[in-house]
């Protein structure tokens, strides 16, 4: 069995790193992370590039050991299971430079034309699979901006800890 639309989702990289206590998020934010991590492996799915951009990304911030932390243990899931369908699902992406970091399925969307070129990856990834998974962003408040902007491509923002990255961002905005 593949997949099931309500039950995929695409996972930025920081998820895992605040899942693992290595960010400036609060241990209330450690445990909502380490909590979604747990769940998307006891029956969810994860989307990832065919290209393997999002994997090296993960690969160079956790550990494949998948220890000590959840975030770890997560990264060891996807390399275990990412040839099953029934767990993680590859997205093909085009990349429009050498660097790879701009791409087809985001190319014209206005509010990426200065969006950090590292996580664009993650946005193409769900816009181009055909379910059109939700991102789970944890740290990164400049997507807090993205969230009524990727509706109309079909794609959703999950926020596990919102109300503590909205003070982020709304502090950023008023500096």
């Amino acid at each position: 069995m593949a997949c099931r639309k309500s039950n995929i989702f695409v996972v930025d990289t920081n998820v895992g790193v605040v899942a693992n206590g290595k960010s400036d998020m609060s241990q209330q934010c450690i445990e909502k992370c380490s909590r979604k991590l747990l769940e998307i492996m006891k029956g969810h799915c994860v989307a990832i590039d065919s290209n393997w951009l999002i994997l090296k990304e993960y690969t160079s911030r956790l550990k494949s050991s998948g220890e000590p932390g959840i975030g770890d243990k997560f990264l060891k899931w996807i390399l275990t299971n990412y040839t099953n369908p029934q767990k993680c699902s590859l997205v093909g992406i085009t990349p429009t430079d050498s660097s790879r970091s701009d791409f087809m399925e985001v190319i014209d969307i206005e509010a990426l034309k200065d969006f950090d070129p590292n996580d664009k990856k993650f946005i193409a990834t769900a816009i181009a699979h055909p379910k059109k998974p939700s991102i789970i962003e944890a740290s990164d408040s400049k997507w807090i901006e993205l969230r009524g902007k990727l509706v109309s491509f079909g794609v959703s923002i999950i926020f596990p800890c919102e109300d503590e990255l909205e003070v982020v961002y709304a502090r950023k905005c008023h500096q």
